[in-house]
């Protein structure tokens, strides 16, 4: 069998880490968690904008989406969640498809912050707001997990970013 010569594609691809098994099935699990939180926020920011408040069985739905802190900046609070939600999602694809060490961090760096403001959201709803939106904490517990698989990611593929020679 005749093998093709090597092209500057294919030396190229070379360069680049493949991501081991662990990280790649993380990543898929990133997406889909990335996809769950945009399709949350898009329902809460769908609602907002029709002037309607979605069917809630916790109770406190419409105490927090029709608060102060639902929108920020004339912006609605889902809304923002949205387009986290969204930049994560393309994040993690960009990342899967040229992985590197600085991107890793980033990831889970941006994590870390949505995951920061997703305290001071559940913040807001327990003890300012004192109600809870089913939604939001869905939102929540999404970004959340996102972030812990970022930690689990960036665990699997640091021996990817060191020289050779040098155990973790």
């Amino acid at each position: 069998k005749k093998s093709n010569p090597p092209t500057m594609m294919n030396s190229n691809l070379s360069l680049m880490p493949q991501l081991p098994r662990r990280a790649s099935i993380i990543t898929t699990v990133m997406l889909v968690l990335a996809f769950l939180a945009f399709l949350d926020a898009g329902y809460l920011t769908i609602t907002h904008y029709s002037n309607a408040i979605p069917p809630c069985t916790i109770g406190g739905c419409e105490k927090v989406l029709t608060s102060a802190y639902s929108v920020v900046l004339g912006i609605p609070t889902s809304l923002w969640g949205m387009l986290y939600a969204l930049m994560i999602f393309f994040f993690v694809l960009l990342y899967r498809n040229n992985p590197t060490r600085k991107r890793t961090m980033l990831l889970m760096q941006i994590l870390g912050i949505g995951f920061l403001g997703s305290l001071g959201l559940l913040y807001l709803q327990a003890f300012v707001l004192q109600a809870f939106c089913q939604y939001c904490i869905v939102f929540e517990a999404l970004i959340l997990v996102l972030f812990l698989a970022s930690i689990d990611l960036w665990r699997s593929t640091r021996a990817l970013w060191q020289p050779p020679g040098n155990s973790i």
